[in-house]
């Protein structure tokens, strides 16, 4: 709804974001879904030995099944994932970053944390654009081709001075930003005030925090 609200591609945002790192974190509690390892009441039975089993003195159940409780926890991970990686696409994509930096300065965090914050954002993005540029200027330079050695020569060489070149970068980075006067604290050119969608937005979030204490007992 946010999203939408905001004007964004919904389902194409949607369709990256729960089928990355969500879905990543599902399988990473798979494991935890099985009695081995949670104790539970049986969901879903997968395999019934007909004798005890014991392995390296390890003593196994009769049964392998997937537990209520773990398929619970491994679902609400897998929504609490979800959800907080499109709560933060959605913050960045409609929120310019000296916004969000001068936001954390005004509750409270300390300058040298935003400022190491701002000083990787436009590091990143530069050595990002350096290395799509070395990319793009071996690929135009190669004709038919290489052998895999070639290919490892090549990427170790490239590794190297995209290292060697990043040292460099950085260190110019660092004296564009003293050099415009650059103290750590985020700037911006108009001022932040609270208004009545702020206001508005605060107490919709006040709302659905207490609605989610309160009304936990009632719905588990």
């Amino acid at each position: 709804l946010l999203m939408f609200c905001s004007g964004l591609p919904v389902f194409t945002l949607q369709k990256r974001i729960w089928g990355l790192l969500p879905l990543f974190s599902l399988l990473v509690a798979l494991p935890g879904m099985f009695n081995l390892i949670t104790d539970g009441s049986p969901w879903l039975v997968l395999h019934q030995f007909k004798q005890p089993v014991v392995w390296l003195g390890i003593h196994f159940p009769d049964s392998i099944f997937i537990t209520k409780q773990g398929l619970l926890a491994g679902i609400f991970l897998f929504l609490r994932v979800g959800i907080s990686v499109s709560l933060g696409v959605l913050l960045t994509i409609t929120t310019p970053i000296n916004k969000l930096l001068k936001s954390l300065r005004i509750i409270g965090v300390p300058v040298m944390f935003v400022m190491i914050i701002e000083m990787s954002y436009r590091y990143l993005s530069m050595l990002l654009n350096i290395s799509i540029e070395m990319f793009e200027a071996r690929h135009v330079r190669t004709v038919g081709k290489i052998s895999p050695g070639t290919q490892r020569v090549q990427l170790g060489s490239s590794i190297a001075a995209l290292f060697a070149r990043s040292m460099a970068v950085s260190e110019e980075v660092y004296q564009a930003m003293t050099a415009r006067c650059y103290t750590g604290e985020a700037v911006i050119a108009d001022n932040m005030k609270l208004g009545r969608f702020d206001l508005a937005a605060i107490v919709l979030v006040v709302i659905i925090i207490t609605s989610a204490l309160m009304g936990g007992p009632y719905v588990g």
